[in-house]
């Protein structure tokens, strides 16, 4: 499964998180700190939870927006999980963000979605993690397969997301055995394999 470098919330350092792990950081009490991943064993702050009765309310009329959801919320925590722990990365080139991509029922429909200026609900087979966010932030929507998806990593087993920081502030890097493979500034929508660590 994919290892996420991000900034923990709740000690305020980097950590490598896997989707089923917790932060190892140790406090100043000398306690680990703990962090799990939102909707792990029921975390998640209030921005999720809005976002989990979002995305597991059905809507209905003229959407300004694209708009997702699943009929059971107990299988939303589910699908995020499952997603993180599993899914192929890819680059959305039209929203502009690094997500992970997962079908739970292969090219069966799950979900539904009302896209943006159209009335009519549609079955959808995908999830999206997009990777944008901070790490106590990350939520899920759904989707089916769209042309604006790029393939970055077939299987996510073995790579580290990391998110910017000091060494690279304004990218995402994709590692896989600590070695980087690819690279996406949201800002100039430039990508490419960034530089080797030095030895």
């Amino acid at each position: 499964m994919p290892l996420f470098e991000y900034r923990c919330p709740s000690c305020g350092k980097t950590t490598l998180l896997d989707p089923l792990g917790e932060c190892a950081n140790v406090l100043k009490s000398g306690k680990k700190c703990g962090f799990q991943f939102p909707l792990v064993e029921g975390s998640g702050n209030s921005k999720i939870r809005e976002k989990v009765d979002k995305h597991t309310t059905p809507q209905s009329g003229l959407m300004d927006s694209d708009y997702s959801w699943v009929d059971d919320k107990a299988a939303y925590p589910l699908y995020q999980i499952d997603t993180a722990k599993s899914g192929s990365l890819h680059l959305d080139q039209k929203m502009n963000y690094l997500f992970l991509w997962q079908t739970p029922v292969g090219e069966n429909h799950f979900a539904k979605i009302i896209y943006a200026n159209d009335c009519v609900v549609s079955g959808v087979s995908g999830v999206v993690l997009p990777l944008n966010s901070k790490l106590q932030n990350m939520h899920i929507h759904f989707s089916n397969y769209e042309s604006h998806f790029v393939e970055i990593a077939p299987h996510s087993d073995d790579i580290i997301i990391q998110e910017p920081n000091t060494a690279h502030p304004s990218e995402y890097w994709v590692l896989s055995g600590q070695q980087p493979i690819f690279s996406w500034d949201p800002n100039t929508q430039l990508s490419g394999m960034p530089p080797s660590p030095q030895v």
